[in-house]
């Protein structure tokens, strides 16, 4: 089986509301760029910004669907996503580890998609999908423990 009607339903409610978290991120972006209170550029560069709001809009998507129960097929085994989860994880922030040690996490002292941001970017996103895993299953748990 594949997914049914309520998980796809939910599924394109996800979809839309990381869709939304990405044009309201670009919207504000380009409200704030080039401000003198908030100049973003002085932070992180343009490709680093653009990437942080695509990761945004799918870790919204994905930890929706996840916490409600949509993310996954009907009777799909979780416990193999969590282990990819983790071992991206620890590869991203073995990455990003080697990168602040030999100085190349700030490019020209901004945060860089190439120099580190992308392994820091993987590794917040990856936390969250995780969590939302766990989370989930906790709350499996809890409901087979009531039902017996």
């Amino acid at each position: 089986m594949h997914y049914d009607e309520m998980q796809l339903q939910i599924r394109g409610n996800a979809y839309k509301l990381g869709f939304s978290v990405i044009i309201v991120l670009l919207a504000v972006t380009g409200l704030l760029y080039d401000t003198d209170g908030l100049n973003i550029s002085n932070y992180m560069t343009t490709d680093m910004l653009l990437f942080l709001i695509l990761y945004a809009g799918v870790t919204v998507f994905a930890v929706y669907s996840i916490l409600n129960d949509a993310f996954f097929r009907v009777l799909e085994n979780r416990n193999r996503y969590l282990l990819l989860c983790a071992f991206i994880i620890v590869s991203n922030a073995a990455s990003l580890l080697q990168s602040i040690r030999s100085g190349r996490f700030l490019e020209h002292g901004v945060l860089d998609f190439g120099a580190g941001g992308s392994n820091l970017l993987c590794l917040i996103c990856f936390l969250m999908v995780s969590g939302a895993i766990v989370i989930r299953k906790a709350g499996r748990n809890e409901d087979e423990d009531e039902e017996s």
